[in-house]
């Protein structure tokens, strides 16, 4: 970049001692002013950075050749790029310094050699390496997804309604929590196995938990500490689920169940939204005395989807020909407003379970099928935007344009 102000002064060890640049590391300035971060890297405090963004401008004090003295950690140092951004815990970073500091992120990548960024892997933080608030309230996650979408040639979807998205599906399931701003716990999985989180839906949406992926098990926070509920089958991670949230935590498991296939994600995902947000538990089918137990619990059971054989117990079923026309089924039962349906991909769980925090009191639609088409057409009147979950690798944009199409919005 040709636009950057060299500042002299800044702390630094000579060279890196044969390490390669690794990673960025993404600071708060906690300063309110360009000219304070410059004063005191020039000052005789023992701190630096390899640069400072703030919303106009990009001050460079030392060499990316060169360790800056930044994360308090020696390996750490040699190993990353520091980008101090101007703005406090009270007050972070603008958008604008944000914007000014992603075009700095390209550069680096470009010249690295990096197609993309990953957060711990070429993004560390500076609270990772040192006893530190750092980076604070400094929204290091829209620097990623934004320094992402110029790194792709791709700026995001440009055609009706909005579009929550991430370069894979953790970065999108976070785009989702940042958008929804309002959780007081976690519920989290590695994002590979969709029955954990299926099972600990209806939980979620009772404690307004942010639907996260990145661990090593299934994990649900309730704000007073965090239950890790895992077994050796997701038949019996259901069940303790059901029985600690009931007996442990004093949770009312409510009169209502929706009862899903346990190996297939379709039929869960297409209610997953409904459980969230009207808490009603999630059991598995199988043809064991555990799932009568479970069932028996509920004065009302019902069967989604048409792979659940007749069970004992059952009051209802709701079913399409296929996944998407029962995801239809489902809207139209429990949707309490067409004005924006949120659609995801019928063809992954990863993105359609994170976005059941998102529904509301909307509806959520698979973008594949016909049965999503003709629905969009039926409620047309009703249709105001539409919420696009995923990039255009999970809902390509020609598809979009038929389905707003559908809903009169072209």
């Amino acid at each position: 970049m040709s636009d950057i102000t060299w500042i002299s002064g800044g702390k630094r060890s000579s060279g890196r001692s044969g390490y390669a640049v690794k990673a960025v590391v993404p600071h708060i300035s906690e300063s309110s002013t360009m000219a304070s971060v410059d004063a005191t890297f020039a000052g005789a405090r023992e701190a630096s950075a390899h640069y400072c963004v703030d919303e106009t401008s990009i001050h460079q004090y030392v060499s990316e050749s060169d360790t800056a003295w930044a994360v308090g950690d020696w390996l750490g140092n040699r190993e990353t790029i520091s980008i101090e951004h101007v703005g406090t815990t009270a007050s972070p970073p603008n958008r604008k310094t944000l914007d000014r500091s992603t075009e700095l992120m390209v550069d680096i990548a470009r010249r690295y050699g990096w197609d993309r960024y990953t957060l711990g892997q070429n993004v560390m933080l500076h609270k990772w390496y040192s006893a530190t608030s750092c980076p604070a309230t400094l929204d290091y996650e829209y620097l990623i997804d934004k320094a992402n979408e110029l790194l792709s040639g791709t700026v995001g979807w440009s055609g009706p309604g909005e579009e929550i998205a991430g370069v894979n599906r953790i970065e999108t399931a976070e785009a989702i929590v940042r958008k929804k701003d309002s959780a007081n716990g976690t519920m989290r999985t590695s994002g590979e196995g969709y029955a954990d989180l299926l099972t600990g839906m209806w939980v979620a949406g009772k404690l307004g938990a942010a639907i996260r992926y990145g661990g090593d098990g299934f994990y649900l926070a309730d704000g007073a500490g965090g239950i890790y509920l895992g077994s050796d089958n997701r038949f019996d991670t259901n069940r303790y689920n059901l029985e600690i949230w009931e007996k442990v935590k004093g949770i009312d498991i409510g009169g209502t169940c929706f009862v899903v296939p346990g190996d297939s994600y379709a039929d869960g995902v297409a209610c997953a939204w409904v459980s969230y947000n009207r808490s009603i538990p999630i059991v598995f089918y199988e043809a064991h005395s555990n799932f009568d137990y479970l069932v028996s619990k509920f004065e009302y059971a019902i069967g989604v989807g048409n792979t659940v054989p007749k069970f004992e117990g059952e009051t209802d079923r709701i079913a399409g020909s296929d996944r998407f026309a029962t995801a239809v089924s489902v809207a139209e039962r429990f949707g309490q407003t067409w004005t924006q349906p949120v659609i995801v991909t019928g063809n992954g769980f990863a993105d359609g379970l994170a976005a059941a925090q998102w529904v509301g009191n909307s509806v959520l639609l698979f973008a594949e099928g016909a049965a999503t088409t003709d629905a969009l057409s039926r409620h047309k009147g009703e249709v105001s935007s539409i919420c696009w979950i995923g990039n255009q690798n999970a809902i390509p944009y020609g598809r979009r344009l038929e389905l707003c199409e559908s809903a009169g919005l072209l």
